[in-house]
């Protein structure tokens, strides 16, 4: 899961794209940082409200507000600062759905119905300065969420003829299902909202993190990290256990009384998924730098720890092969550890800059699957990077950066289990996601303010996923299995113009053209579309996006709060 970060409790971002250094793995395109607030020596809060809803029930759009509350400022504690932040908001989304939802009674007369999404998100952080030198944060971040997804097939509400029959050979009474309206046509005709029998949603994310920062030395310090990241979600029907469900796929959508083909919608029955998942991950993070003379060194580790644990069925009330509840059943409960390291030098000398790196990256697929399947338990990998910018006048400079990035594939394609009630199982050899990249600019100052850069980029990206089938055992039947087959590449070029921020103004304006191809977007595609064999050229992928512009203006007037 990933974690959202209320607005309210964000201090900071950074958005880094392409030539990123060392420091940063298990990403081939971008990072993105977020530095949350902390409290000041002085007690300081903000209260906002947003909403789309303009008075009347047809001046409002999605039925959304947000209402945000974060307060910071210092404790009794000597050099003790706090800062605490609170946000929810509530949603009908742009497709709503017509679903009966809990109403909670307050004070008796207020009554508050849920929405079709509704998001808590709380944030509360320590800080300490027990010396100049020191500095020591508590932080934790929760998020909980519940909502729905809207479904087409799911969307009817009506009544639908009903009739009682028995099965001949056992006697057994069943309800059979007919036509659809949207009046009570008779006593057999039963009411059926079918919004009602989709999955409700619910994911929580909870991060506990300790942060201690030293200063050993001018231009010398480090920083040690520990920290415990959850992530839960649960997806089911009316709270139901899988055995629970009355899914009748496909007479769902079928008249069952005359067996007709029913035309697409549900008219009876729940929908038919269930899933409950759950992770942990501890991590342990430590960077150190320090500047000798032109060179600042920078180098840490990390080592992590993932408890994974996935139960996910669809069509629950049928039995697979195996004899287990549900006919396509994905169930594992896994453990596994990995690590980094890094290390990078910048150096800076008569206005030329070498930043240059190197990072280390290992994984073990764990100690739970058998060893007669497992090729390498621990698969490592070298991302060696290297940048350089020099002035080729006094208006232009020039850059260039090489790198090596690599990404651990999802882990549910290395660990769904491998029974034949899965689609397509996993495959604990996969290697690492590589991408080789290249980056070339030359940007140029046309005054002291407005500068304009021209970037062109190409990237191979091997080990890409895909399904085909391969033997197993001493079984002469084939199965779908997840293999590093696929291949992609993007290219192009981007062109901007940037204005400073000066005389309360600040602008920019970008045009990017850009191609991305490969054999597929999707590693499942040769089940989806019954290719028999993957296409033998590249294709446009589904993030081909050709041409793109830009523009963006921040207007403020200094020592108050800027407009974007």
């Amino acid at each position: 899961g990933t974690v959202n970060v209320a607005t309210v409790s964000v201090s900071d971002s950074e958005v880094l794209l392409g030539g990123f250094d060392a420091e940063y793995g298990n990403a081939q395109s971008g990072v993105i940082n977020i530095s949350t607030q902390e409290g000041g020596d002085r007690f300081a809060g903000e209260l906002s409200f947003q909403t789309d809803d303009y008075g009347a029930p047809d001046r409002t759009y999605n039925n959304f507000d947000r209402v945000s509350l974060g307060v910071g400022g210092p404790l009794p504690v000597r050099n003790l600062n706090y800062y605490v932040s609170v946000q929810g908001t509530w949603s009908d989304t742009y497709l709503a759905t017509r679903s009966n939802r809990e109403v909670t009674s307050v004070l008796d007369f207020i009554n508050i119905r849920e929405r079709q999404d509704n998001e808590i998100q709380i944030q509360g952080k320590l800080s300490w300065r027990p010396g100049p030198n020191y500095k020591l944060t508590a932080e934790i971040l929760d998020t909980n969420r519940k909502w729905e997804n809207y479904s087409h097939t799911f969307s009817r509400e009506g009544f639908v003829q009903t009739r009682l029959d028995t099965i001949p050979d056992t006697g057994q009474i069943i309800t059979r299902y007919g036509a659809f309206s949207e009046r009570q046509e008779g006593p057999e005709w039963l009411y059926y909202n079918a919004a009602d029998h989709t999955p409700r949603n619910q994911n929580t994310f909870t991060t506990y993190k300790a942060v201690w920062n030293h200063t050993l030395s001018r231009g010398t310090f480090y920083s040690l990290k520990l920290s415990q990241t959850s992530y839960a979600f649960a997806s089911a029907v009316n709270g139901q256990l899988p055995w629970e469900y009355e899914a009748r796929y496909p007479d769902q959508y079928r008249d069952r009384i005359n067996f007709r083909t029913n035309d697409y919608f549900a008219s009876n029955g729940d929908y038919s998924s269930y899933s409950d998942q759950a992770t942990t991950v501890w991590t342990l993070k430590t960077d150190w730098t320090s500047e000798i003379g032109t060179h600042k060194m920078k180098t840490g580790f990390t080592v992590a720890y993932n408890d994974l644990e996935n139960f996910a069925i669809a069509y629950p009330n049928r039995i697979n092969s195996e004899g287990n509840i549900g006919l396509i059943r994905s169930d594992y409960h896994v453990f596994n550890t990995e690590g980094s390291f890094y290390i990078q030098d910048r150096w800076e000398h008569e206005g030329m800059v070498i930043n240059a790196g190197i990072r280390y990256d290992v994984f073990s697929v764990g100690n739970q699957l058998d060893a007669s399947e497992v090729e390498n338990l621990i698969r490592d990998q070298w991302s060696p990077r290297v940048g350089i910018a020099y002035p080729i006048s006094d208006r232009d400079v020039f850059s260039f950066h090489y790198g090596r990035f690599s990404q651990i594939p999802d882990r549910s394609f290395i660990y769904e289990n491998r029974g034949s009630s899965v689609q397509v199982r996993g495959n604990p050899n996969l290697e690492n996601q590589t991408t080789v990249s290249y980056q070339a600019a030359l940007q140029h100052m046309f005054t002291e303010d407005v500068f304009g850069q021209f970037t062109v980029y190409f990237k191979d990206i091997f080990g890409l996923l895909t399904a085909e089938q391969v033997s197993s055992g001493d079984s002469p039947n084939l199965v779908n299995q997840y293999v590093n087959k696929d291949y992609a590449s993007s290219r192009g070029f981007e062109v901007s113009l940037t204005k400073r921020f000066t005389k309360n103004f600040a602008g920019e304006l970008s045009y990017t053209y850009g191609v991305a191809t490969g054999v597929a977007s999707d590693p499942n595609i040769q089940q989806q579309v019954d290719f028999l064999y993957l296409p033998i050229s590249e294709q446009p992928l589904d993030w081909d996006q050709r041409h793109t512009f830009a523009a963006n203006a921040t207007i403020g007037q200094p020592g108050t709060r800027a407009m974007d």
